[in-house]
Formats: structure tokens, C-alpha cells, sequence
């Protein structure tokens, strides 16, 4: 068989219409203090805005865990790190990264 006269090129199809909701959280800022700013949809009302409110919520949760996991694998490295230079300080390398995580906690549970 001769390969070079077959044709390999994808059949593009055409993309799928983006819903309004997910077109306004798109380009919105998730950044803190932002919460205010949520974009307006047409004839959206008090449910669209609670709506987008609850999703804010959601992302900016998960975006805070995220970053506290990164921390918790980050101070759980250096731990090992310092306890291979200097074993006899692995008490407080311990309690440092428990206080970090224990702390991170505490933030995540009160919702921010």
C-alpha cells in the first residue's frame, strides 16, 4: 500500500456553542476582592447572581486547597531535607509544618 496518497488530515467538527454561564465566569476575575465585580447576563436576576456567587465560592475554595496541598508536599520535602542535614532538630522541623498544615486547615474549615 502506498501511504503517501492516503489522506490523514483530521475531520475538524465544528466547536460546540459555550453556554452564557460558562462565556461570564470565563471572564470573570477569581481574584480575592472580586467577588463584587460578577459579570451581569442579560436578564439575569437574584438566581443567576447566586448562581455565579456559589461557583466563585466553589473555585476559589478549591483554588485555596490546591495551594495549601503545594504548601503541606513543599514543607513536608524541606523537612526531609533538613532532618537528612540535621537530624536532632526534627522535632521542630515537624511542629513548623504541622503548624503550617494544622493552620491551613483551621482556614479552610472557616470558609476562607
Amino acid at each position: 500500500m502506498d501511504y503517501t496518497t492516503v489522506n490523514y488530515s483530521p475531520v475538524l467538527a465544528p466547536a460546540p456553542p459555550v453556554p452564557v454561564f460558562d462565556k461570564a465566569l470565563a471572564t470573570t476575575d477569581f481574584s480575592p476582592g472580586s467577588r463584587a465585580n460578577l459579570p451581569a447576563l442579560p436578564g439575569s436576576g437574584p438566581l443567576v447572581r447566586q448562581i455565579l456567587a456559589a461557583d466563585y465560592q466553589l473555585r476559589y475554595r478549591a483554588a485555596m486547597i490546591g495551594r495549601a496541598m503545594e504548601h503541606a508536599a513543599t514543607l513536608s520535602a524541606m523537612e526531609t531535607q533538613f532532618y537528612n542535614a540535621a537530624p536532632a532538630g526534627w522535632r521542630r522541623y515537624r511542629a513548623l509544618a504541622d503548624s503550617y498544615t494544622l493552620a491551613a486547615v483551621a482556614a479552610i474549615a472557616k470558609g476562607g
